[in-house]
């Protein structure tokens, strides 16, 4: 009896390019994380890997954002300040009709008087604890572990990737 093939997820990720450092950091963590799935082969799309000399910027991003099943956001100040992900990439994601999942997550803290721009009464990962202030490497480990776990059971709960 053969195992059944572990289903493909597409995942736009999402994060202010102030951010670059920060957020790449939890990207590698999560992809580690998620590497070793028996369900699922998690794809990750960030413009800083995928975007070439050249392209044109927003087709190949809003491109992307068409394939993909899942947005991970990485919020923070830098994040709900920009101009594009609020106009171009946040409504593609929170429009009714979309059949697009979101999963917010917390990189920095914020203000308790941040507009979180549609993102408020969602669920969002870390919002108390973001992983910014998980500052040991170990912490961080485990902050992206938690995160895996929690968008297996998104993908199961909403049947991503199927």
């Amino acid at each position: 009896m053969s195992a059944r093939p572990a289903s493909q997820i597409r995942v736009f990720l999402s994060y202010a390019d102030k951010d670059a450092g920060v957020a790449e950091d939890l990207w590698g963590r999560l992809a580690e994380a998620l590497g070793p799935s028996r369900s699922y082969v998690w794809d990750l799309w960030a413009f800083r890997d995928q975007l070439l000399v050249g392209d044109d910027f927003d087709e190949r991003i809003q491109s992307a954002i068409s394939v993909s099943d899942l947005g991970l956001f990485a919020i923070s100040s830098a994040f709900l300040n920009s101009d594009y992900i609020r106009e171009r990439e946040l409504p593609r994601f929170l429009s009714p009709g979309t059949g697009k999942r979101i999963a917010p997550v917390l990189l920095k803290p914020l203000s308790k008087d941040a507009d979180l721009r549609g993102l408020s009464g969602r669920q969002i990962q870390g919002f108390h604890d973001p992983f910014s202030a998980a500052g040991r490497p170990a912490q961080r480990d485990l902050w992206a572990i938690r995160l895996a776990d929690e968008l297996h059971r998104v993908a199961e709960a909403y049947g991503l990737g199927r």
